[in-house]
């Protein structure tokens, strides 16, 4: 469980500027970084070969899934910088391995006590770090970072630790349901320093699945009709969007990010079948700078978009690909809502492919590696295509 929580903790931060505080004079591309994310993913390996998996079995759990990974690595072959896509390739596997290790060794409830105490870790350090070094733990727009590269980043941490306290507060045992009541406050706090919209969102996102899975655990004929309702919500925000960005005091045009998203498109356009190589960031392709630097963009480093991000890198297939995988894991995860016998079981699959959904959207989430975004979207992948899941279990025991 400790080196579980330990991966969470990496794989949430990494390369991130607890590296820094350590070893400043390690860059993201250095060596150091580079022998560092070796050893993590190494270790992630290493626990999904403990559990002895079935190759055919493994496959068939989560087919889409893999022919996304091996998409990545056959992107090295036409790649600009092909060594870097197979590095960044092999990393993924490793954090896909490792939700595998996660979904066969842990129940949904020992999953969330080990989501809370490794979140909970990086949000002390965060804290540390405010107090310690608070230029370079806080955004110079505000906002805190700790020990993140972005606030946003920092704010998914944050609202990981939420949910998981939330739902341990609704569904866990004994006394730790007092403990999380009295720590919800408190891990609500870090919205407001992190000063994140991206994370209100998310939480707000989450809040109203837990709602529904809450109003319909003992009336099971409103579990359709409240599907229903938060099938329609995104709709809704969608259409007001100008008035409810306007109302959170942001701009239109989400902080610069679709005029990024128009030029990227604009680019995946130019190579749409297999797209640029797995893992590059859009400075990383020659025949692309030049244009980029023309439209005023040169700065940028991301696309802030996982969907994006993923036509950019394994073209429109990979997009494809990710999109059916997407759509399999929500139908999954609604029918586990509606059929569910457990508060949990019901709960946690589609409230947390909500917020993995949704904090893809503005940042570089979706497919990416070395990541606890990939390692919990793999971790549901396994958990709702298997057939014999592990059921919650009451004592926290694992199976």
């Amino acid at each position: 469980m400790a080196i579980m929580g330990g991966l969470l903790c990496v794989f949430s931060s990494f390369p991130s500027k607890l590296v820094s505080y350590a070893l400043p004079a390690a860059s993201g591309g250095s060596v150091v970084i580079r022998l560092l994310l070796l050893v993590f993913c190494g270790a992630a390996v290493a626990l999904a070969l403990r559990e002895r998996p079935q190759p055919r079995q493994l496959l068939s759990t989560a087919p889409l899934l893999w022919a996304l990974v091996a998409l990545a690595f056959l992107s090295a072959s036409w790649s600009a910088l092909p060594g870097l896509s197979l590095r960044r390739a092999g990393a993924l596997l490793a954090v896909v391995l490792f939700g595998y290790a996660l979904q066969r060794r842990l129940s949904l409830l020992q999953l969330l006590r080990l989501v809370a105490w490794s979140m909970g870790a990086l949000l002390l350090l965060s804290l540390l770090a405010v107090l310690v070094e608070p230029e370079m733990a806080i955004h110079p727009r505000g906002g805190w970072r700790g020990v993140m590269h972005h606030r946003n980043h920092l704010g998914m941490v944050a609202v990981l630790e939420l949910l998981a306290l939330g739902m341990l507060a609704a569904w866990g045992e004994g006394r730790e349901r007092q403990v999380a009541r009295f720590l919800l406050p408190v891990a609500a706090l870090w919205l407001v320093a992190v000063n994140s919209v991206t994370a209100v969102v998310l939480v707000l996102g989450a809040g109203a699945v837990l709602l529904a899975a809450v109003l319909s655990e003992r009336r099971p004929a409103w579990r359709g009709p409240l599907l229903a309702v938060l099938a329609v919500i995104p709709w809704i925000v969608f259409w007001q969007r100008s008035a409810l960005l306007e109302l959170v005091g942001r701009r239109a045009d989400l902080t610069g990010r679709l005029g990024i998203w128009r030029h990227i498109s604009e680019a995946v356009m130019e190579q749409p079948v297999l797209g640029y190589g797995y893992g590059l960031s859009w400075r990383m392709a020659p025949s692309l700078q030049a244009d980029l630097v023309e439209h005023g963009h040169h700065w940028q480093a991301h696309i802030h978009s996982g969907y994006l991000s993923t036509g950019f890198w394994l073209g429109l297939l990979g997009l494809a690909l990710l999109l059916l995988w997407l759509l399999r894991l929500g139908w999954l995860a609604m029918v586990e809502f509606r059929t569910g016998e457990g508060g949990l079981e019901r709960a946690l699959p589609l409230t947390l492919l909500v917020v993995l959904l949704l904090a893809a959207f503005p940042e570089d989430r979706m497919l990416a590696w070395a990541d606890t975004h990939m390692a919990l979207l793999a971790f549901l992948a396994f958990h709702l295509g298997s057939e014999g899941k592990r059921p919650m279990q009451a004592s926290g025991e694992s199976g």
